[in-house]
């Protein structure tokens, strides 16, 4: 986790687990992948 301190939000200050921000991430990162996925399919349909 190389400067994980220097572009973090406030809450990462806080004791929360390693565990929750990787999930946290990693949901972030399909929520975009999913919305990215539904935008090229919807224009491929027309």
């Amino acid at each position: 986790m190389i400067g994980i301190g220097d572009a973090a939000p406030p809450f990462l200050e806080l004791d929360v687990p390693i565990e929750f921000v990787e999930l946290f991430r990693r949901s972030a990162i399909i929520a975009s992948i999913s919305a990215a996925w539904r935008r090229l399919s919807s224009v491929r349909k027309r």
